[in-house]
């Protein structure tokens, strides 16, 4: 246990004193404010510290009007600080690595309990939260706290940020009616990913080469020999995805052919 000396001038017993007072220990003078004294318990309290004091003359009795020299202050501790919380991975975090988040602290005494928080909700205890396999949907800013008997403290909120393939994609178009022989079609690809897509690609049904790119794809003047199936496919540095396909049918001049627009489910993961 600490203890540091210091001087000061009591009021009234059982009154309470509050000063400034210069605390001396292990060589070093320090200044601890905000000193409270009260009688019944003889406690100092700081802003950083809590200790206890004796009366030099009489114990633990209370302290009378009069100045007191060498007043020994027994430091007890104080509550957590320094608080932060660390992840085991100084990388890239992917959907379905695990991860381990740590916290630490300065305490003394010791920290009773740790816990963890996503957002405002509690998901766990210890100083090491363990995440297997994690998802997309958990990202989240994590905090924790850590108490001991004197009280407690939370750590800055830190941000898991997953990475994770392209997926839900799906193309649509922008024409919900009659498509007409020289009409402007734009098809759409969309997506959920983590980076963002960086490559979309489009292609026709039973052909192996794409025939355009990026999120839109154009038709201007179209005609009746585009008519079939189109699909997008998305793509980021940790995957791929393709979509359902879109039919694109067009009427020609002469009213002859009927149009429909629909979708097939046709999904397929790369």
């Amino acid at each position: 246990m600490d203890s540091r000396s210091c001087n000061f001038t009591a009021a009234e017993t059982n009154a309470l004193l509050e000063e400034n007072v210069n605390a001396i220990g292990s060589g070093q003078r320090r200044t601890i404010d905000q000193i409270k004294w009260r009688w019944k318990n003889l406690k100092a309290r700081a802003t950083n510290d809590h200790a206890e004091a004796k009366n030099p003359q009489t114990g633990n009795k209370p302290f009378k009007r009069g100045d007191y020299t060498d007043v020994v202050l027994d430091i007890i501790g104080d509550a957590p600080r320094d608080v932060s919380v660390s992840i085991s991975s100084s990388g890239v975090i992917v959907e379905g690595d695990s991860v381990n988040l740590t916290c630490s602290s300065e305490s003394n005494p010791s920290v009773q309990q740790y816990s963890w928080f996503k957002g405002e909700t509690s998901v766990g205890s210890g100083n090491i939260f363990k995440i297997t396999s994690i998802r997309s949907d958990q990202i989240e800013e994590y905090k924790c706290k850590a108490k001991n008997k004197l009280g407690v403290k939370y750590s800055e909120a830190v941000m898991l940020n997953v990475m994770f393939a392209p997926r839900n994609v799906v193309a649509s178009i922008s024409s919900s009616g009659v498509i007409v022989e020289g009409d402007s079609v734009t098809l759409t690809c969309s997506s959920e990913s983590n980076p963002p897509v960086h490559i979309y690609s489009w292609f026709k049904e039973n052909q192996t080469s794409s025939v355009g790119s990026g999120q839109t794809f154009s038709i201007t003047n179209i005609n009746s020999s585009l008519n079939g199936w189109f699909y997008c496919v998305a793509q980021n540095k940790h995957g791929s995805q393709r979509s359902a396909a879109v039919s694109l049918a067009v009427k020609d001049v002469d009213g002859q052919q009927n149009v429909v627009v629909n979708t097939i489910l046709h999904m397929f993961v790369h």
